[in-house]
C-alpha cells in the first residue's frame, strides 16, 4: 500500500463573543473555532488483495465550535465531521459519504481551592449531554440517518502531594506536584 497526494490544514481562531444561558445562568463566552482537513490517495499495490494500482481517494474535514468562559471552562461545543471516499470498481466510480454532527452541553460542578499548597485537595465533576446525528450513503443514494442522545459524567479528584524545584534555561522554579485520579477508573 502507498499513500500519495497527502494534504492537511489546521486552524484555531477566536470567532467572536457570545452570552449563553445554561441552567438559568448566563455566561460571557468567547467562541473558538477549530478546523482540520485532510485529503490523500491510497494506492493498493501487488499482493494486497486488491487489483494492482487500484486507488481510493479520501477527504476528511473536522470543525469544532467551542464556547469557553475561560481557558479551563468549556460550556458548549458543536462538532461536525465529513468523510468522503471515491474509488473505481469494475470501471465505475463509487462513492461513500458520512457526516456526523454532535452538539454538547457541558455542566461542571466543584471549585478550585482558594490557595494551592501541599495537602490541598478538590474534586471537579463534568457532565456532558450529547445529541449526535450521523448520516451516510453510498453512490449518492438515500441518506441513512442515525440519531443518538447520551450523557457522560466524569469526576476528577485532585491533591497536591509535594513541592519540587524545576530548573530550566530560564531559571529555577518552585513547583507543586499534583496527583489527579478519575473516580471509577480504579486508578
Amino acid at each position: 500500500m502507498e499513500v500519495e497526494n497527502f494534504n492537511a490544514t489546521s486552524e484555531d481562531r477566536i470567532t467572536g463573543m457570545e452570552i449563553i444561558e445554561l441552567n438559568n445562568q448566563t455566561y460571557d463566552c468567547h467562541i473558538l473555532k477549530r478546523t482540520m482537513s485532510f485529503s490523500f490517495t491510497v494506492i493498493f499495490k501487488e499482493g494486497t488483495g486488491a487489483s494492482d494500482d487500484e486507488k481510493i481517494n479520501f477527504e476528511l474535514e473536522y470543525e469544532y465550535n467551542i464556547w469557553q468562559e475561560d481557558i479551563f471552562t468549556t460550556l458548549k461545543s458543536e462538532y461536525s465531521f465529513n468523510y468522503y471516499a471515491t474509488w473505481l470498481e469494475d470501471g465505475e466510480t463509487r462513492t461513500y459519504e458520512m457526516i456526523q454532527e454532535d452538539d454538547d452541553i457541558i455542566e461542571g460542578q466543584g471549585s478550585w481551592p482558594e490557595s494551592f499548597e501541599v495537602g490541598s485537595s478538590w474534586t471537579l465533576s463534568k457532565t456532558t449531554v450529547t445529541s449526535s446525528t450521523t448520516r451516510e450513503r453510498f453512490d449518492g443514494g438515500e441518506w441513512e440517518v442515525n440519531v443518538e442522545e447520551y450523557e457522560e459524567t466524569v469526576t476528577d479528584d485532585y491533591v497536591i502531594t509535594d513541592e519540587s524545584k524545576v530548573t530550566t534555561s530560564a531559571g529555577t522554579f518552585d513547583t507543586l506536584i499534583l496527583k489527579n485520579s478519575v473516580q471509577g477508573d480504579g486508578v
